[in-house]
């Protein structure tokens, strides 16, 4: 047998309202009157509230959970049931996701259709809910959504193994070659050029296994800061000195713009510089010879902001998040010089993120050069800190 509560004569019949089709619909559904007093249901919403079937009372206002929560989980007061603007507005809802608990603390999410119910002259007088469980299918959901990610992780990460094998290999076959010149050189001859060739491709593998090393720390959440006071000037000056060589050679201008007076913060010196070393050399990577590369400093909010932008082959608006992610490469076609492993802007980001800070990428495509903005907290100076755990 349905549940049945008396409705209120006020509400006009409606083949909806039949108690028997009511307990028929393949769907839990229940009614209010124009007090939110729920007046009839049917079994399903019982089993889906955890409720047994009997007489509504006084306390099933707008909904008969034990608790209603947000999809996120939040509370969701019982008063901010989208019931209440049914039966105030005369508004009807469509599939709107909530979680109803019930009273053994089991939560389910549940997808909602409200529509207000009215008299004779058009006024509303109630409204119905019809609701359905889609626990398992959020959960079958979410379980696709986490193979999808492990596949893509996989596929990530064999990439990555085929790149590392490469950008290792490929500075070893001109400092083999160099060396099998210098050893059938006759004595005397200018080995110099030789020299200098080796010095660049060591230095270059020095980068990738450093790359690699800080890669694995990060991953691990191995990396610690050693926080003192510190000119963001400063920080500056050196992580473009880091990348100079680089740009000369490609005949870029260089712009830097900072403040006249000290940009003082308590940060780690040597991972912001290596931030900022990131930064730039993937401007100067992505960036034509005789481009422009612009470097600023400037303080808002007691927020410093640090923005590198260039006229570069810019970013696909689709990659502007993922450009972040760990293995995550640019167009290596439309790159000049070595190229990496995809580990710098993932590094990047995280060791911003340790600062309290945040980066985004912006670009209004390709062809139309990208800008990178790094947000770092002015955090007090009066007791600079050192974090010395090793790395």
């Amino acid at each position: 047998m349905p549940t049945v509560v008396p409705i209120s004569p006020k509400i006009r019949p409606h083949p909806v309202l039949d108690e028997d089709l009511i307990e028929a619909l393949p769907v839990a559904v229940y009614v209010c009157n124009l007090d939110g007093l729920i007046v009839r249901y049917n079994r399903m919403a019982a089993e889906l509230w955890g409720r047994s079937l009997g007489p509504a009372d006084a306390n099933m206002l707008y909904c008969g959970a034990y608790r209603l929560h947000l999809p996120d989980g939040m509370p969701l007061p019982q008063d901010r049931a989208p019931m209440v603007e049914a039966l105030r507005s005369g508004k009807s809802f469509r599939n709107l996701e909530f979680q109803i608990e019930q009273p053994n603390g089991q939560r389910l999410s549940v997808l909602v259709n409200i529509d207000p119910l009215r008299d004779e002259d058009g006024t509303v007088v109630g409204a119905i809910n019809c609701f359905q469980d889609v626990t398992e299918h959020k959960l079958a959901q979410e379980h696709k959504s986490r193979i999808d990610e492990l596949n893509r992780s996989l596929q990530r990460q064999a990439e990555f193994m085929a790149t590392v094998a490469h950008e290792l290999r490929s500075p070893l076959a001109p400092v083999r070659n160099a060396l099998e010149v210098m050893r059938r050189s006759s004595p005397g001859t200018d080995a110099e050029p030789m020299q200098a060739m080796i010095e660049r491709q060591v230095d270059h593998l020095t980068r990738l296994v450093d790359d690699l090393i800080d890669g694995s720390r990060v991953t691990a959440g191995k990396i610690d800061l050693k926080m003192f006071r510190t000119d963001l000037r400063d920080i500056v000056d050196r992580g473009v000195e880091l990348v100079r060589h680089q740009i000369e050679a490609a005949n870029q201008e260089l712009m830097i713009d900072v403040p006249r007076h000290p940009v003082n913060m308590v940060a780690d010196a040597t991972r912001l510089t290596q931030v900022l070393g990131n930064l730039l050399g993937n401007a100067t990577k992505f960036t034509p010879i005789a481009g422009r590369i612009r470097v600023s400093l400037t303080v808002v909010d007691n927020f410093a902001v640090l923005s590198i932008s260039d006229n570069g082959i810019g970013i696909p608006f689709e990659r502007l998040t993922s450009i972040f992610d760990m293995f995550s490469q640019g167009e290596q076609a439309a790159t000049r010089g070595p190229g990496g492993l995809g580990i710098g802007l993932a590094l990047t980001k995280r060791l911003v993120q340790m600062h309290g800070g945040d980066i985004v990428a912006e670009s209004a495509g390709c062809g139309h050069g990208s800008v990178f903005v790094c947000r770092l907290p002015m955090r007090s100076c009066r007791e600079a800190s050192s974090s010395t755990t090793s790395e």
